[in-house]
């Protein structure tokens, strides 16, 4: 008798092509639950983006730097803001720290930063921090660690995919029902960070980010 053929793996839905995958995950998302991101959160950037517009008033909110490409953001958009639940993440997301057991260590030589706390009052986040909500989506945890820059050069290469985190976040803002998503830090083995989508955020119903600074120096709220 002839041996059988070997039964060909299911392509995974973050390999489908573009357009069937972005429906595919959004389809799965619009599904689960969304929750609410009431705390201070920290942000991180170089001193020389405080000034995108090259005016005199600091943007510390500024976002639309993350059309570049980050590891939520697709590069050309959707635009989001990055943080983290700690004032330390953000230093390590920016590579001027490496965290080994705890304990931080510097990298390099590097350019001026800028550390701030903001008060986040944000509905409807996607959560992958969660076991249930990353199990339905086939995301695991080397999905959110991958190398997004690499992967983000040969998806504009026409070579392979979008990088699942990419994916997943541009479905997450096409379905128009998320305002952002808290995931885990790569960078540190303790961080949690939350990227938003900032034209998701809606006023009336009470979203709002505020840096907190009672000098006034670095104010800035959004929605504006």
């Amino acid at each position: 008798m002839a041996a059988l053929p070997s039964p060909t793996p299911q392509t995974r839905m973050w390999h489908l092509p573009h357009a069937e995958a972005v429906v595919a995950v959004g389809e799965i998302l619009v599904g689960l639950p969304r929750i609410i991101v009431r705390r201070t959160v920290y942000r991180a950037m170089l001193e020389i983006f405080l000034h995108p517009l090259s005016g005199a008033t600091p943007e510390p909110l500024h976002y639309l730097g993350s059309l570049a490409g980050g590891r939520y953001t697709p590069r050309g958009g959707p635009a989001g803001l990055y943080a983290s639940f700690d004032p330390a993440t953000p230093i390590a997301e920016l590579r001027a720290v490496v965290f080994t057991e705890g304990v931080p260590t510097a990298t390099a030589d590097h350019m001026p930063i800028v550390s701030l706390a903001v008060h986040c009052d944000v509905r409807r986040i996607l959560d992958v921090t969660a076991d249930d909500i990353c199990a339905p989506l086939d995301l695991h945890p080397a999905d959110l660690a991958a190398d997004w820059q690499s992967g983000q050069e040969v998806y504009l290469r026409g070579e392979g995919p979008m990088p699942a985190t990419q994916l997943l976040a541009l479905a997450a803002h096409e379905t128009a029902i998320f305002a952002g998503i808290t995931y885990p830090s790569a960078r540190t083995d303790f961080g949690t960070n939350l990227v938003i989508f900032p034209d998701r955020l809606n006023g009336p119903e009470g979203d709002r980010l505020e840096v907190i600074d009672p000098s006034g120096r670095y104010s800035q709220r959004l929605p504006v």
